[in-house]
This record gives structure tokens, sequence and C-alpha cells, in this order.
């Protein structure tokens, strides 16, 4: 049966460019076997993570589709039954992992993350809070290994907000903005050394304030959420994740010639995305919504 694992053989490595230093003093030959080898691991771990893609949903559909809630006995057995290669706990986190992220964000998350975190790992990664998710994917994308430990650090360390106790918060933010505007009105309009005119513009100039700085963190909420679906599309579409270099993606550096041709300005990739995550900071003065 064909494994789907790549080869070193008839490998197309016109695409790849290797840093000076790893190729200082080597010949031709041996610059060669390095960029296949770029090509083969990528490709193979990439291979390695879809497995346990599969494997996870394969997982979750048992539990959840073919035995359901109702067959948990059954369930616990078919894990203890020695017949899976993994053991009952390894498959209990990633059904968990599947359940509680994976399935939810589809294929937003490329396949070698897989390879990158242990069952456990994704399973407590699942249980934290998106921003907490986004954080790990940011750093496995980076090449950074993240450990249970530091898994856990990070989840714990974002504080899970639900919908409700977002809008419950800004709506008490909301109450003590206008209080705060009412009162600095009730002070102009008891000011006896105020003409009626000049009390009239002060207040109108209040009144502005107060709606236009709640439409601000109105629309600074809208924005910070779709700069963070905008990142995951991003990074979804760019095969190396955001490890974004010049020219190291066929397909984005293709589209940017068609765009360049047709005289559109296009934005460097790797200048975009650092200015969306300047852009991501800048909107948590005003953001309650959590993905």
């Amino acid at each position: 049966m064909d494994s789907g694992i790549v080869s070193a053989q008839t490998i197309d490595t016109t695409g790849i460019t290797l840093p000076a230093k790893a190729i200082d003093g080597l010949v031709t030959i041996q610059t060669d076997e390095m960029k296949r080898a770029v090509v083969t691991v990528n490709q193979n771990v990439k291979i390695a993570g879809a497995a346990i893609r599969q494997v996870m949903q394969d997982l979750y559909d048992i539990k959840t589709g073919v035995l359901g809630s109702k067959r948990k006995g059954n369930w616990i057995a078919f894990l203890e039954s020695g017949l899976l290669n993994i053991s009952p706990k390894t498959a209990r986190d990633l059904v968990a992992a599947y359940d509680n992220w994976i399935k939810k964000e589809s294929e937003t998350i490329p396949d070698y993350v897989f390879s990158n975190m242990t069952a456990r790992t994704l399973a407590v990664v699942s249980s934290g809070t998106d921003e907490a998710k986004n954080l790990v994917l940011s750093r496995v994308r980076s090449g950074e290994k993240i450990t249970e430990a530091e898994a856990r650090r990070l989840v714990s360390t974002k504080k899970k907000t639900s919908p409700n106790e977002a809008t419950a918060k800004m709506k008490a933010a909301d109450t003590e903005w206008d209080k705060y505007c009412e009162n600095k009105i009730k002070e102009i309009q008891e000011d006896l050394s105020l003409t009626a005119d000049v009390k009239s513009e002060k207040v109108d100039t209040i009144e502005k304030k107060q709606a236009n700085m709640k439409k601000i963190a109105s629309r600074l909420e809208k924005l910070s959420y779709d700069v963070k679906k905008l990142q995951k599309l991003i990074y979804s579409t760019v095969e190396n994740g955001n490890k974004f270099q010049k020219n190291d993606d066929a397909f984005l550096s293709h589209y940017q010639r068609v765009l360049l041709e047709k005289g559109i300005d296009v934005v460097n990739v790797e200048e975009g995305v650092a200015n969306l995550q300047q852009l991501n900071k800048a909107t948590q003065l005003f953001s309650t919504i959590k993905e």
C-alpha cells in the first residue's frame, strides 16, 4: 500500500533558496541534496500531520456519530480493547482536541502543526481561549516547539471570557462613561459664569464625544475580530505559515506578479502581516469580542 511518503527522487527544488551560512564551502551535489531534504522533510511532516488529523476525526466520529452519548461503555471498551495502536489516554486527548478546537478551525490549521505537538499538548491547547490558541499556532508556525507545560502556561494566562460576560463588561463601561459625561454637562449648566450660547456649545461638544467614543469602541471591536480572521486566512494560504520570506511561496509570488502586471499596488506580505499584528494590538484597547 502506498504510504504517501515522499522520497528524494525527481523532486523539483527550483524554488528553494538556502541561506549562505548553510551552504558555505559546499559543492553543488551537497547543496542539491540539502534542497531536496527541505522538500521531503516538509512534505513528510505535513503527511504525518494529515494522518494525525484523520485519526482525530475517525475517533471523534466513532464516539459521537456511531456510538453517541448513550454508549459510553462501548466507547471505553473500544479504547481499552488493545486493538488500537495508541493508548486510551492518547485517543481521548485526540478526540478532545478535535472536538474543542480542530473541527471548528477546519483547514485553517496547517497539517504540520499536528506533527509538532503531542496529543496531550493538543488537548491542553484546545481547552484555552481563541487568543491562546492563536498564540500557540503562531509560535509553532515560526518553528518553535510547544511543550505540554508551555501550553498549560499559555492557556492559564489567557482568562476565558464568555460572550455574555464581555457584553456585560461593555455595558458597564458604557454606563460609567455616560455618568461621567452627564456630570460634566451638569457642571457646565450650573456654571453661572458661562453664557447660554457658550453652555450650549460646550454641552453639544460633550454629547458628540459621548456618542463618538461608543462608536469608536464598537468599530474597533469589529475591526479586531476581522483582523484576526484575516490573519488566519493568510496563515492558511501561505505555505510556510507566518515565516514570510521573499519569494518563498511560488503561488503567492505568482499572484503578486499578476497583480503588479495589471497595475495593482501590492503590499509586501511580510510587511502586511507585521502591520496586521500591530493593528491587532492597537484594537485590544476596546476589544471584548472573543472568536
